[in-house]
């Protein structure tokens, strides 16, 4: 088998393992204050922007990617719509804002012609 099936794999692994960690740390019960006021929001845009490179590295077709895309950011209003239900968590427009704002960011480096390259190397 090539590298780039052992690479996909890995991706794959490392997607499933990123949502893993992700859903647990959302229904987990605060129990520390952010360092600044917004290191929670920064928090979640570098959570969403990595969670795309793993479908940017697995997926061929841009149309799929983007609903990829699409499926990250209903994830992440699910996830704040669920932590209104739980205790000592509240829903936050601001969190869901830095979520689009990681996967919209990514998106957009992403059409770079040096990460088109990457990706065409990555898939051959």
């Amino acid at each position: 088998m090539s590298y780039q099936y052992w690479f996909r794999i890995m991706a794959l692994f490392l997607l499933v393992s990123q949502l893993v960690v992700m859903s647990y740390f959302a229904v987990k019960p605060a129990l520390v204050a952010m360092p600044f006021s917004h290191s929670d929001k920064a928090l979640h845009f570098i959570a969403y922007f990595t969670l795309m490179i793993w479908p940017f590295i697995l997926i061929k077709s841009g149309p799929v990617f983007l609903l990829a895309a699409a499926s990250a950011v209903v994830y992440g209003v699910i996830i704040e719509l669920l932590q209104a239900t739980l205790p000592n968590r509240y829903c936050s427009i601001a969190d869901m804002a830095a979520n689009l704002s990681g996967v919209l960011a990514f998106i957009v480096i992403a059409q770079s012609r040096m990460m088109q390259q990457a990706k065409i190397c990555l898939q051959d």
